[in-house]
């Protein structure tokens, strides 16, 4: 495939798989931060999500089912470009490298990762701060994406949109690297004429991606927690990520 044809592939397909799962990243985005919310809240001010299902129920009772499609909008404008960069990182690390070799498929993940960031971040900041909206106390309610990311870049400037760009690469840069690694192995242990099959890419994208989010969720708590701080200064009272992870 020609660097053109990456771009566009990963840009279709990545955002087709972000707008996809959408919804459930809403509901992992809440139950990142309500532990902040149910430790400061009294007489049990703040719902306290189960689990996916739970949330799904309740967010459809309480705030109707198109609420889980909160911040859709900046993912719209945003995953396309980032899925390319994502893609386009990872494929030029992958042709200089053997595709069989564990730290190059380790390095393709990160540089993936490092590219994508640039227009994944501010992503990733707008969108978890209209997630939030409707389970945390906000300083601010916004009725779309766009009205957020114009009230953090008048009061916070631009680095108000990368808030968190270290952690996004603590966290999403080995699981990223871990995820094509999984995925490589496993798909390499396929017999040669089986590997470009799509339920075994399927199936060891789901499994590769699975292990590598399972290793890294306590870092994307973290993450989370740290990018939606200023939604609630007094409740998110963090100094660093470290303090974070402490708290």
């Amino acid at each position: 495939m020609s660097t053109t044809d990456i771009l566009l592939a990963g840009a279709g397909s990545g955002a087709f798989a972000d707008i996809l799962t959408h919804p459930v990243c809403t509901i992992k985005a809440r139950m990142m931060t309500q532990g902040a919310a149910s430790a400061s809240a009294a007489g049990g001010e703040v719902y306290v999500y189960k689990g996916l299902v739970d949330g799904f129920k309740h967010i459809a009772r309480t705030e109707g089912a198109l609420a889980t499609y909160k911040g859709l909008g900046i993912v719209l404008i945003g995953a396309a470009p980032a899925q390319a960069l994502f893609f386009t990182g990872m494929t030029a690390v992958q042709r200089t490298f053997s595709p069989k070799s564990d730290l190059a498929n380790f390095g393709a993940g990160i540089a993936a990762q490092m590219c994508g960031s640039v227009s994944w971040v501010p992503m990733e900041v707008i969108k978890e701060k209209m997630m939030i909206q409707g389970s945390i106390k906000t300083q601010h309610t916004h009725s779309g994406s766009f009205s957020m990311l114009q009230k953090v870049l008048a009061q916070e400037g631009i680095r108000g949109i990368y808030r968190g760009f270290v952690l996004q690469q603590l966290t999403y840069g080995p699981f990223n690297g871990l995820a094509v690694l999984f995925y490589n192995r496993l798909k390499f242990s396929f017999p040669e004429e089986q590997q470009d099959n799509t339920l075994v890419q399927l199936g060891c994208s789901s499994l590769g991606y699975g292990l590598a989010a399972a290793i890294t969720n306590p870092f994307d708590v973290v993450k989370t927690r740290r990018q939606v701080q200023a939604s609630n200064p007094e409740l998110f009272n963090y100094k660093s990520g470290m303090d974070c992870a402490s708290k």
